[in-house]
């Protein structure tokens, strides 16, 4: 597991290079209104059921694989950072107070937690989350 000060290292070696391709996604995500299907199980020929999930779009996966190529804070335990979590339930958050690992933090957390919660990526997208923590973090590199 690396410690906290190794992620903060991580965070400040990123190149412009390497945040911009973050940043590259802000308007594709701002002329998107729709960002996933909701697809109901079905049973396969083979009489085996199919769960229901959700079909994501096209930017949905290059968050994805940008928060993944990244890799903002590895070995970090997100399931015990409550901070996150907290800051993900505000009524109104202002993530240009936070601090760019945070916001860091919030992505990462938020693409990982997608895997345990089916559907919990595109509903921060659709809320306006996913966006409004990008737009704070290109505002704090830059």
């Amino acid at each position: 597991m690396a410690n906290l000060s190794e992620n903060y290292e991580k965070v400040r070696a990123l190149t412009q290079v390497e945040w911009q391709m973050l940043f590259d996604l802000i308007p594709e995500i701002q002329k998107t209104e729709k960002f996933g299907e909701f697809e109901e199980g079905q049973t396969l020929e083979d009489g085996t059921v199919e769960l229901p999930y959700y079909q994501p779009i096209e930017i949905v996966g290059d968050l994805i694989d940008v928060v993944i190529t990244l890799d903002f804070v590895p070995g970090w335990n997100w399931l015990e950072w409550e901070e996150g979590d907290d800051i993900l339930c505000e009524p109104e958050p202002n993530y240009s107070k936070h601090k760019i690992i945070t916001l860091c933090k919030l992505l990462t957390m938020i693409v990982r937690a997608d895997e345990f919660e089916e559907g919990f990526l595109i509903e921060n997208f659709e809320d306006g989350t996913i966006l409004k923590i990008l737009k704070a973090l290109k505002r704090k590199i830059g």
